[in-house]
């Protein structure tokens, strides 16, 4: 009995020591980030006047599109730059809203607006006259993640009239989407 009973401890040492061994040949104990953590997809896109709009293209490589809260007013802004060939001409959505957190939020003369704008032809709204509104669906500071929808409407100068008069355009912006990077305060 004596026998066998060595034997047996013979055997599980056999097995488990190289077991023992393998895992504890590394010495560090120092803690390691989380693999898969969530991350931004660093799109905006959206519909313009029925017209398919992308944030993308940056010639540099740097985001397209991304987000960042500025403290001196308390705006969020979120903010995306479609660039066109040759990369100095495109167009923006400026979505800027005095939050910091999960919501609808109304865009009006309340200090929540959108700005479009674009270099060919020429068009920038004026933040006055905006409409609309933007949900922020996921505000995850720790993982720096900002998503959400946005639809609105803009105003700005269209152009002069033969008889030198301003007149304005209107422009519809709808199926807004954006899934940026929180970049930080300012």
């Amino acid at each position: 009995m004596k026998a066998t009973f060595i034997t047996m401890i013979t055997v599980i040492l056999a097995f488990t020591l190289p077991l023992l061994i393998i895992g504890c040949s590394g010495n560090d104990d120092s803690p390691t980030a989380p693999k898969n953590q969530p991350k931004a997809a660093g799109t905006m896109s959206a519909l313009i006047d029925d017209v398919s709009w992308s944030a993308g293209g940056n010639p540099t490589g740097q985001k397209s599109a991304y987000a960042w809260y500025t403290l001196s007013n308390g705006h969020l802004s979120i903010y995306g730059k479609k660039y066109n060939a040759p990369a100095t001409t495109g167009s923006s959505i400026n979505l800027s809203i005095a939050a910091f957190g999960e919501g609808a939020f109304s865009l009006s003369n309340s200090g929540n607006y959108a700005i479009y704008k674009r270099d060919d032809p020429y068009f920038e709204s004026d933040i006055i006259n905006t409409t609309g509104t933007v949900t922020i669906t996921k505000f995850d500071k720790n993982n720096k993640i900002v998503q959400g929808t946005f639809e609105c409407q803009v105003k700005g100068i269209g152009g002069v009239d033969i008889n030198g008069h301003i007149y304005y355009v209107y422009i519809n912006i709808t199926n807004g989407k954006f899934d940026v990077e929180y970049i930080g305060e300012n």
